[in-house]
């Protein structure tokens, strides 16, 4: 029986390693891509290093490397500040419909879910251009319970 429950003690802690791992793992990718999304000239020079240590370029193509990612990056900005008013709208009509067919207890348990800043939901707290700039850190509807 001892050595059944060595095994078991040994497979517990085991899961339990992986378990914290893989939790770690998700908040370290988390917060990489928020840094990213907040400071995407940060990212630039980070892939800019590393294309040129790993592809070994001289100063030439590092210099036009520069040129090709900042005009990228500006591109995509200008993308996405054409599309963010768009993508606000309808997630805070998708945000509206949902606390709307939901009772009071759900709507506690869904403002909680979003407080926990639950990746889609994370969206509706950026800053609206129409909304002054400043972010609603509920979400886009603040339901007392």
């Amino acid at each position: 029986m001892k050595h059944w429950r060595s095994i078991l003690v040994l497979l517990l802690t085991f899961l339990a390693g992986a378990a914290v791992g893989a939790l770690a793992v998700r908040t370290a990718v988390r917060a990489e891509v928020e840094q990213a999304q907040a400071h995407p000239e940060k990212s630039q020079i980070v892939l800019e290093r590393s294309f040129v240590r790993r592809l070994e370029l001289d100063d030439r193509q590092q210099a036009k490397l520069h040129d090709i990612l900042s005009d990228s990056r500006n591109q995509l900005d200008q993308i996405h500040h054409t599309i963010q008013p768009r993508v606000s709208t309808v997630l805070r009509a998708t945000d509206e419909q949902i606390a709307a067919m939901l009772t009071s207890d759900q709507l506690v348990r869904y403002e909680h879910f979003k407080r926990q800043n639950h990746p889609f939901w994370r969206l509706l707290q950026r800053p609206s251009p129409k909304a002054g700039g400043k972010p609603n850190p509920g979400g886009a509807n603040s339901h007392a319970p």
